[in-house]
């Protein structure tokens, strides 16, 4: 019996969730598990990601093996 409505197993993770502003300074943070245990390398990978990100190219980036 299938059902009609039900989940499709997935190995897709939200590790954290970041909103930075134009400056690339901290809006909100919330991190879902331990790959960034610290608030330093909280903030190094937030550094990162705006550096990447910045100019606004609109495409889907990796970095540090995240998406």
């Amino acid at each position: 019996m299938v059902l009609e409505n039900s989940f499709v197993p997935s190995l897709y993770v939200i590790k954290g969730i970041v909103i930075l502003d134009n400056d690339g300074n901290r809006i909100l943070a919330k991190y879902y598990n331990q790959s960034f245990s610290t608030v330093k390398e909280q903030k190094d990978f937030e550094k990162s990601l705006f550096n990447k990100t910045h100019k606004g190219a609109g495409d889907v980036i990796l970095l540090d093996n995240l998406t």
